[in-house]
């Protein structure tokens, strides 16, 4: 089922085609004049021609895009502030097909999950229950070895202390670096999957858990690759500032090494910051357009690059909103749970953290995907496409 179907994906082509239909290069057809530029960046194009998106303005049964019609003037959508009063909004699914306000993404985002809940919620629980058992399992024992490890009086310290603490401390280490590894590859699937889920809910259609992994199984290889070059660019600046951290302590002593460091520390957390940002739409460019590694990381830069104050404004937004539900509903119970035995208040933890989990991960992956459909919307008159699509 592509989304709207254009044809098979070129994966290495700079310009993706398929999934979601073909991004415009330098115009919106052969021989059509230049799109219009709105004050925030949408554009109008000339849909009454033959062009990449076909001839949607002949006159027939949905009235002529790009003039006042069953859809309006999608000229009128380009302002922040939506469309002119007394137009007609096009909606087949859970968003208005046009530029969405940040009410719009949360909306959307909590309507995808009630109108798909056994695959945006019941599987996404069960995922997310699974691996939180299996990183109790896998963590428990040298957890639990950590804690009933005394150490004896520093004076005495022996060498089978030292041992001790040693092979505990790296047996945990192990653990840690495989539950974290499992846990990256689990979600960024369960992510994918979502996206798929939340992109034909655009359209206004509903898809069972086997159509959603027949649509999003064949690019789990590439989206794992993706996610893994991401996680590397994004914290590559801090491994390059504690190198040069390093470098500077050895060359200019303690108080100018301090100085340089804190300064490091910054840049490397701003631009931890940018690289999280240009990349963020690189997931729903894959998954929804069907992309390669390398044409996903390009689209993913070029369609958040021209919004990006605003992308990451809403990212840190929903960041925030998440961490706080998550301590409003984990910290009370873990408190409560912490003064019976350690068992019951890890079992409680686990329980809570996956509940937890079940929610935020659909809420935040529809966040994703839902940015990605509106910056297609404001600058490449995707809703032209999707209201094409949703008739077929």
């Amino acid at each position: 089922m592509s989304y709207p179907p254009t044809g098979p994906q070129q994966p290495d082509r700079p310009e993706p085609a398929g999934g979601w239909g073909v991004p415009p290069a330098s115009g919106y057809g052969s021989g059509a004049p230049a799109p219009q530029q709105h004050g925030d960046g949408s554009q109008q194009g000339q849909y009454g021609q033959q062009g990449q998106y076909g001839q949607y303005g002949q006159q027939g049964e949905h009235d002529q895009y790009g003039q006042q019609g069953q859809y309006g003037q999608y000229g009128q959508y380009g302002a922040p502030s939506g469309p002119e009063p007394g137009l007609p909004q096009a909606q087949v699914g859970i968003i208005p097909l046009r530029p969405l306000r940040l009410g719009d993404l949360y909306e959307g985002a909590f309507r995808a999950i009630r109108t798909n809940p056994v695959v945006m919620f019941v599987l996404s629980g069960i995922v997310v229950t699974v691996l939180a058992v299996l990183t109790y399992l896998v963590s428990a024992g040298p957890l639990a070895e950590l804690a009933a490890w005394t150490p004896s009086d520093p004076e005495t310290l022996t060498q089978e202390d030292l041992d001790q603490m040693t092979s505990t401390l790296g047996s945990l280490a192990v653990t840690t670096g495989i539950t974290s590894l499992l846990s990256l590859v689990v979600t960024t699937l369960l992510t994918g999957l979502l996206m798929q889920t939340v992109s034909q809910a655009v359209l206004g259609r509903k898809l069972s858990l086997g159509e959603a992994w027949r649509e999003s199984a064949p690019l789990f290889a590439r989206l794992l690759g993706l996610t893994l070059l991401v996680t590397l660019l994004v914290v590559a600046p801090v491994g390059i500032a504690a190198v040069l951290a390093v470098l500077t302590f050895a060359a200019v002593g303690l108080t100018a090494g301090a100085l340089v460091t804190f300064l490091l520390v910054v840049v490397a957390l701003a631009a931890m910051l940018f690289l999280a940002t240009v990349t963020l739409l690189a997931t729903p460019a894959l998954m929804l357009e069907r992309a390669g590694v390398g044409t996903a990381l390009r689209r993913g830069w070029r369609l958040g690059i021209r919004s990006f104050w605003r992308i990451l404004g809403i990212y840190l937004l929903t960041s925030v909103i998440i961490g706080v539900v998550s301590g409003m509903i984990s910290g009370p119970g873990s408190s409560l749970a912490s003064l019976a035995s350690p068992t019951v208040a890890m079992v409680v933890s686990v329980a809570l953290s996956a509940l937890v989990q079940a929610f935020t991960t659909p809420f935040l992956a529809s966040v994703v995907a839902l940015l990605y459909i509106d910056q297609r919307i404001r600058y490449e008159a995707l809703d032209v496409e999707l209201a094409a699509a949703a008739r077929r």
